[in-house]
């Protein structure tokens, strides 16, 4: 182990020391210039956030019970813009059919109908796309990286986080200039030897881009469209554009949780992999890709890396937000990235080890004071070793270079400690951004009295501008109602708006100017709630005849019990009962008349005693034996 860090760190040198001449940038290649890979580490992530938020549970109640994040939607090619077509035709060549970003359907995919059965099994109707809810959450993963060319909106800068551009401070614009064309840069770019040269939009600076098809405001727009537009086709296309585009923010944030990219360290994404002179990435990328797989991420809570609390917006999950430390400032300001490392030092082998640690970290490491105060080489004096934290963490390693000086560089201890800290941190930050952009629907309160739908929103107390629309049973929906929501609202909603439709679709947005406006859908199936009828009592002077008493409540005892007595305060309607025969009118009418089983058919038989009738019942005196009943 000890010989493969120094060679491996030797190597280094002579990277750095050949990159530093534009040659070197024009003719490598890196395809391994990635953050976390897509088809293991960031699938895995998505997964995990998708399983703790609670973004199913609230399609199913907000649609009584209709969809879910594995429901079909698909989406019609035909209607897209020429560009937007193009980048998901794109996606869907590079996406893995094990991560399930590959849909069915699709232009051409389906032959002829005389075609065999088994070349139509990904037929779906037309030229469409269709894949679930949490495939086109993954597709979104994959867009984001291709062309790679938009992997340069995933940096934060190193001294100041906040800022809406990045650069990184350690290549010049000459030599990034042919990379940039490489990794899919414009043509006008390529012709005029421009484009990325070190400085560009920043993670921060791309959460509010309006130009970019799949940022933050687009997605939010197709996701208020998926609500308010009229048929279900429409709807349908704006969700599944609008989870694409969710897919793609997490690819962003969740390589903010890479050091390299929440310190602004392009630098790294050129770094040797092997010997072999085309393989180069970022290392912690390979090591979580081939160290753990799609499988085996330590995706757990650490005390470091809590779950995030509400934010309002992707850009307080990663600055910072209410004694959240935020997702791009944790990953920055403790842990190293390949080239974001303090230079080489002379240290004095006399010095404690505390002091030592001191002098190799400079005054422009960019680390937390937490992390390095009490920092330590261990063990020193010595020709290799590690930089620890006061707490034990191992911040990076170290050995003595040829000219004796202490050089800094990251080995697979170090890389494992950091994706413990950092995978779990990216997962709580995923599950944060997907209930922030599928918000819980607030406690509201419904009737259907008299003709009318009445709504109570009784905690409510956020500024919220409140739809209503009806829709038919053919999918198509209409706008009712509109009001604004301050301090709880009361509304009555007329039957005569809506009442040829099925469903009531409650749409609530929020109405804040410094937020972005994220929209909440709940469902009410009106069809499901009949209205109410209001009981007529009958007039005083009319009597109930024969056949109106049939059609009263069926008769409260079993077949096996006795009728009660006439005119006792039980007495109800005459029904005929199976196996019982009721006795005719006595001529004495304070007599009650009692029921007498009917006899089987049978042979004659010889003449026997009169039997007495049978008892009455036991509420009720009985009465002297009588001759039975002919």
């Amino acid at each position: 182990m000890i010989p493969r860090m120094i060679r491996r760190s030797a190597f280094r040198q002579r990277w750095v020391r050949a990159a530093s001449t534009p040659l070197a940038f024009a003719l490598l290649a890196v395809p391994n210039a990635k953050a976390w890979d897509p088809s293991t580490t960031h699938t895995a992530m998505i997964d995990e956030a998708v399983r703790r938020s609670t973004i199913h549970k609230r399609w199913m109640e907000a649609s009584e019970l209709q969809r879910g994040i594995f429901s079909g939607l698909a989406l019609d090619p035909n209607t897209l813009p020429e560009a937007t077509r193009r980048e998901i035709i794109v996606a869907l060549r590079h996406a893995h059919a094990e991560a399930g970003g590959v849909s069915l359907g699709g232009p051409g995919a389906c032959p002829g109908p005389q075609a065999p059965a088994q070349t139509r099994t990904r037929c779906i109707e037309g030229d469409l796309w269709e894949m679930t809810a949490l495939g086109w959450l993954r597709l979104g993963l994959v867009l984001e990286g291709t062309p790679r060319n938009r992997l340069f909106h995933h940096f934060l800068d190193r001294t100041d986080p906040s800022a809406p551009v990045w650069s990184d401070r350690e290549l010049s614009p000459i030599a990034l200039r042919p990379r940039v064309r490489r990794s899919g840069g414009s043509l006008a770019a390529r012709v005029a030897g421009t484009g990325f040269e070190g400085r560009g939009t920043s993670a921060i600076g791309w959460f509010v881009d309006p130009q970019d098809p799949w940022a933050p405001p687009a997605t939010l727009d197709h996701l208020r469209q998926a609500s308010l537009s009229a048929t279900r086709s429409e709807r349908e296309q704006h969700l599944v554009l609008g989870l694409i585009g969710l897919g793609a923010l997490l690819h962003v944030a969740q390589d903010l949780s890479l050091p390299a990219h929440a310190r602004g360290d392009l630098t790294a994404a050129f770094y040797p992999l092997s010997e072999r002179p085309s393989d180069r990435g970022f290392p912690l990328q390979e090591y979580a890709r081939r160290t753990y797989g799609r499988y085996g991420l330590p995706l757990g809570s650490t005390p470091a890396t809590t779950e995030a609390p509400p934010a309002p917006d992707p850009t307080r999950l990663i600055l910072g937000y209410e004694g959240w430390e935020g997702l791009g400032a944790f990953t920055a300001q403790r842990f190293f990235s390949e080239a974001s490392l303090p230079e080489p030092v002379h240290v004095d082998p006399r010095f404690a080890p505390v002091e030592a640690a001191t002098r190799v970290l400079g005054d422009e490491h960019g680390l937390l004071t937490a992390e390095t105060e009490g920092a330590r080489l261990t063990p020193w004096p010595a020709d290799l070793g590690y930089l620890v934290s006061a707490h034990g963490r191992g911040l990076a390693a170290f050995f003595l270079d040829d000219e004796g000086r202490v050089q800094l560089f990251l080995d697979e201890r170090v890389y494992r400690d950091q994706v413990a800290q950092l995978i779990p941190l990216g997962v709580a930050t995923s599950v944060s951004i997907l209930d922030l952009f599928f918000p819980a629907f607030p406690p509201v309160a419904f009737t259907i009295a008299n003709g009318s739908v009445e709504l109570d929103f009784p905690d409510q107390t956020d500024p919220y501008l409140l739809r209503v629309l009806a829709e038919a049973p053919d999918g198509v929906r209409q706008q009712v109602y509109e009001a604004r929501l301050v301090n709880g609202s009361n509304i009555l909603i007329p039957d005569d708006q809506w009442k040829h439709a099925t469903t009531l679709v409650l749409v609530l947005e929020n109405q804040t100017e410094t937020h972005p406006a994220f929209v909440a859908e709940r469902s009410i199936r009106v069809d499901l709630h009949p209205k109410p009828s209001v009981p007529v009592a009958p007039l005083p002077s009319e009597s109930p005849s024969p056949d109106r008493d049939k059609l009263k409540t069926p008769y409260p005892f079993s077949a096996d019990s006795p009728p009660p007595l006439s005119g006792s305060p039980s007495e109800s309607p005459s029904v005929e009962r199976k196996g019982v025969t009721p006795a005719p009118p006595s001529s004495q009418p304070d007599t009650p008349s009692l029921p007498v089983e009917p006899e089987p058919p049978a042979e004659p038989k010889p003449p026997a005693e009169p039997e007495p009738s049978a008892e009455p019942e036991p509420s009720v005196e009985p009465e002297p034996p009588t001759e039975p009943h002919p």
